[in-house]
């Protein structure tokens, strides 16, 4: 078990059947039912559906990956029974992507990059389109440059931003700019990585996501560090660890500081 004071997660094994147990804040769900925890007055329970429960599951998988329990999250995905085949696309690639997340943060993008192209090419040979499928090709393209094929990474976020430039509100325009501006910081092209990441910071604030307002000054606070801009960079690193403070985003915070 794990806990935070807005939030709790259960994960050990199947406990009363083959679903496993998930708790968020008050409510935890099991085997398809929601019941009321242990500690808290008593919930009247009502049947979910399998959506509510995947739903339940991402939101989990999101705060765990805040916390740097990146294995955690790869555990409770697995231990989650097979989508039902009547889930939503979107839905299912939001439960992909946060399992995408935790491949790359635990440094395991060649199996980061075969699942993106898998599902890529599942989606795209029924039609699909949508924001969490622009969601995955950028993290295709992160996998891209941590495996050292940075030109290659550039060129296809370089492509999605092009196609993303009249949705400039949704996350998968921000993802993409912080993955530019991360390739670009990273191979030590300081000047254009700072561009990227104000651009992300830019768009960061407009769609209110903390996360990647913290990404985009930590990237900054690198980039301006290559330029030797010391209190600029200084500044961007306070701003960072301040944005992730903000969401509870505990081990991003505590690289900033390292």
């Amino acid at each position: 078990e794990q806990t935070n004071p807005n939030f709790r997660v259960i994960d050990i094994g199947n406990p009363g059947g083959p679903a496993p147990v998930v708790s968020i804040s008050r409510l935890t769900i099991k085997g398809g039912q929601a019941i009321s925890p242990s500690n808290s007055q008593a919930f009247p329970g009502h049947t979910l559906t399998s959506n509510d429960v995947i739903a339940s599951v991402i939101s989990c998988c999101e705060q765990l990956l805040l916390w740097g329990e990146a294995e955690a999250v790869i555990r409770l995905r697995n231990k989650a029974e097979t989508p039902p085949r009547d889930i939503p696309a979107a839905q299912h690639l939001q439960l992909e992507y946060v399992y995408l997340k935790a491949l790359s943060s635990l440094q395991r993008d060649h199996e980061c990059l075969d699942r993106t192209r898998a599902l890529l090419a599942r989606y795209r040979s029924v039609g699909f389109v949508g924001p969490e499928l622009d969601l995955v090709r950028v993290i295709e393209g992160q996998a891209l440059w941590h495996l050292n094929r940075t030109d290659e990474a550039l060129l296809r976020l370089h492509q999605i931003r092009n196609e993303l430039m009249g949705r400039t509100e949704g996350l998968a325009s921000t993802a993409c700019s912080a993955a530019i501006a991360s390739a670009l910081t990273m191979a030590g092209r300081w000047s254009e990585g700072r561009e990227y990441a104000i651009e992300a910071w830019v768009l960061a604030r407009r769609i209110g996501s903390g996360f990647y307002r913290g990404i985009s000054q930590t990237l900054l606070c690198m980039a301006d560090r290559g330029l030797c801009r010391w209190d600029s960079s200084a500044d961007a690193g306070r701003a960072a660890i301040a944005a992730y403070d903000e969401i509870g985003a505990r081990l991003q915070s505590a690289y900033v500081t390292r």
